[in-house]
């Protein structure tokens, strides 16, 4: 019966992309008595992270320039450059990652999003400087190092990407990401049977 619990829940639903999961949490909040405010941010949110940007736009734009908080406004620079991104508009999605680490050059979630923006553009090595920018700072962030490596496999350095790959998995044994792209690596290196043994770790994950 906590309303607190019930909106956090929402917010971490919308914000891991699992949508179906959203609505719920966030009516039960409402219902609980939470801040009528917040529960209309959200759902503004959610409608610009799905692509529907411009139907937002002026609501949520609304909400930084009155001094929000920054948590807040890192919300909406993600929601927008979600939606953009969904809806393949990338010079958009460009230009609100910018504002975003304009305003906040070591902002980790804008370094990831602009080395998606900078992999579709075919800019891989502009990404991989995002990405190794994220893990100097964290270097145990999970994401930052597996999207690296698998960067780094598409560039057919391998040996570099298998590194990646194994500090993944001295963190996470039964990453599945990380056990199918050392699997991959070895692979091309011609270790066909050690690639044998992480295909049939991954594969019982």
């Amino acid at each position: 019966n906590s309303a607190e619990a019930h909106y956090l829940l929402a917010v971490v639903a919308r914000r891991a992309g699992r949508m179906d999961e959203f609505p719920g949490p966030l009516r039960r909040a409402a219902e609980l008595g939470w801040s009528e405010g917040d529960v209309m941010r959200q759902q503004w949110l959610a409608a610009a992270q799905q692509g529907s940007v411009e139907d937002v736009r002026r609501q949520l734009l609304q909400i930084v320039e009155s001094g929000c908080s920054d948590e807040e406004a890192e919300e909406v620079y993600e929601a927008f450059t979600k939606g953009y991104l969904r809806t393949y508009r990338l010079p958009d999605a460009w230009l609100s990652v910018s504002y975003w680490l304009e305003w906040r050059p070591d902002a980790v979630q804008a370094r990831i999003m602009r080395a998606r923006i900078y992999e579709q553009q075919g800019k891989r090595e502009e990404g991989m400087d995002d990405y190794r920018a994220v893990l100097r700072v964290f270097p145990n962030h999970r994401e930052a190092r597996v999207r690296l490596a698998q960067s780094l496999v598409v560039r057919e350095r391998n040996d570099e990407a298998l590194a990646e790959f194994q500090v993944c998995l001295a963190m996470a044994p039964e990453d599945p990401d990380a056990l199918l792209g050392a699997a991959q690596c070895l692979r091309r290196m011609g270790d066909t049977a050690e690639s044998r043994r992480y295909l049939e770790a991954a594969i019982l994950v």
